[in-house]
């Protein structure tokens, strides 16, 4: 048996800006967990910040134009995820990452305007900059252990 690590396995979508292709995201994240051994509770996590990530990408970044393109980067290796998705629109302000994260309350509602503050919550971190291309990106990471063997 080697000690060399194994090689990061790498998945890339270029995807129209479409909400269609979302669960061709969702489904991945979670036959990715399955083969790696993942917790559900882990697989649910990184599926809810797949799908918000290519979602804002489709909506927010290209605007639902389907002539522009997401592009997805999904990086697997023993114990870590990371999560890359670029789109063609402005960008945020970097400083969304630095907001609190809202308390829920029954008062408030708002069904919008609260992914980061979920991503956040449920990675290791977030990072926002610009490809090489020069396309807004925003990357993920978050280290995971095998769920325990019943």
């Amino acid at each position: 048996m080697s000690d060399t690590p194994k090689k990061a396995d790498l998945l890339l979508w270029e995807i129209p800006s479409d909400f269609r292709w979302l669960e061709i995201i969702n489904c991945s994240i979670h036959a990715v967990g399955q083969e790696q051994g993942w917790s559900e509770e882990d697989q649910h996590a990184l599926a809810i910040v797949g799908i918000e990530l290519v979602s804002n990408a489709v909506e927010h970044g290209n605007r639902f134009d389907t002539s522009r393109r997401v592009r997805v980067e999904m990086e697997v290796s023993s114990g870590r995820f990371r999560m890359a998705v670029s789109d063609e629109g402005p960008g945020v302000d970097p400083e969304i990452l630095d907001r609190p994260v809202p308390e829920p309350s029954p008062d408030d509602l708002m069904p919008r305007g609260r992914g980061f503050s979920i991503m956040q919550v449920l990675v290791d971190a977030v990072r926002f900059d610009r490809d090489d291309s020069g396309r807004f990106r925003v990357e993920l990471e978050k280290s995971l252990a095998p769920a325990p063997q019943a």
